[in-house]
């Protein structure tokens, strides 16, 4: 009986049963469509620069070592599971005939992974430049050195510039030079990095440290950026969640409006002798059934726009869009009893025995 008078109030066209729930079940639909695609589309954005960050700038895991020795040695201990190379880095200041500017020089040698940076010119004989409007023939790197009395001084090199670069990652392109490993200045470390890992990176860290290497993974390195980015995306969520809120509230007042009209209804099935506990729970189900259908159709249409986005926006090309299923599992879980709950409600406040004894004296 309970579940007869679900459906009948949902597919029937008698009364505008269906026209109701149907215009419900849309409303709902498209807000679980807004709110999977754009958190779909933060995250896809947010993982894309977090890639890049790892490819290009940071990666995932890396080591500080004092010798080439022992970073040949980590190269060749370690070539099996990762992609293994070496270089230096420091600050620096880049002098041209028209202007200066602090830039992050990284000495490089042929070791160095160029994936994810796209590179032209002769080779390392001079630094790689950022692509920009003018590009000179030569530069000036001043950098801090161990000068005498083992103390820090700043000295100048002149570069001839070789080649240009560029990746994807814009503070990369504009902050770094690259510069031949060989003119580094004595004292810098060498930082060993470990990129396309083919093993977790807890199993490559606790290798290392079974080794005697302490390392640093990226998150770490890039600190700050992680944790805007992790906050970022929970404030994005909540306030993406917000519309939840004001769909709850039209499912409340689409429900008082349908227990106002089905009062006769309600009367007549209370003179049958049905409960008004059973009568809750009718349009609790009620309640319930039309949101799991509006969010699996909310699902199905978020997936299929998500799958269409890079062919329309060409700047969307390179993402990779996902659903979190968990994300989806609780949003789909909570609405469905805040649904019911609050078909339950209305029709409670509407079933009140005065109104129902008045109605049944009308009839």
């Amino acid at each position: 009986m309970t579940l007869r008078l679900v459906f009948r109030y949902m597919f029937s066209p008698a009364n505008r049963h269906r026209g109701r729930t149907l215009r419900i079940m849309l409303g709902l639909a498209l807000s679980t469509v807004l709110m999977l695609c754009v958190i779909s589309i933060m995250d896809a954005l947010q993982n894309g620069r977090m890639d890049a960050v790892r490819e290009v700038r940071s990666f995932p895991v890396t080591v500080s070592v004092q010798s080439l020795d022992e970073a040949l040695w980590l190269e060749e201990r370690y070539g099996d599971v990762a992609k293994v190379f070496h270089y230096k880095e420091q600050g620096g200041l880049l002098s041209t005939s028209t202007d200066s500017r602090g830039v992050v020089v990284r000495y490089i040698d042929g070791s160095y992974d160029f994936s994810g940076i796209y590179a032209v010119g002769e080779g390392l004989s001079g630094v790689l430049l950022p692509y920009g409007q003018s590009v000179p023939m030569s530069v000036s790197l001043t950098t801090l050195e161990e000068g005498n009395a083992v103390r820090m001084a700043p000295r100048s090199r002149d570069y001839a510039v070789s080649g240009l670069f560029q990746s994807r990652l814009g503070d990369f392109n504009s902050l770094y030079v690259f510069a031949p490993l060989d003119s580094a200045p004595e004292g810098l470390e060498y930082t060993v990095a470990f990129k396309d890992l083919k093993v977790g990176e807890e199993e490559l860290a606790s290798s290392l440290e079974a080794d005697g290497y302490g390392c640093t993974f990226w998150w770490q390195r890039e600190s700050i950026l992680h944790s805007a980015l992790q906050l970022e995306k929970v404030v994005m969520t909540l306030l993406l969640s917000s519309l939840y809120i004001i769909v709850f509230v039209q499912i409340v007042q689409s429900a008082l409006m349908l227990s106002h009209t089905k009062r006769r209804e309600c009367a007549s099935l209370a003179l049958m002798g049905m409960t008004k506990r059973r009568l809750c729970l009718t349009f609790g189900l009620l309640g319930a059934l039309m949101c799991i259908i509006a969010m699996v159709l909310g699902l199905v249409l978020s997936a299929i726009l998500l799958a269409t986005l890079p062919h329309m926006l060409p700047s969307l090309s390179l993402a990779s869009f996902a659903i979190d299923p968990i994300f989806f599992l609780i949003l789909c879980v909570c609405m469905t009893l805040l649904s019911a709950l609050g078909y339950m409600v209305a029709f409670a406040l509407r079933l009140r025995e005065d109104e129902v004894l008045e109605v049944l004296n009308a009839v």
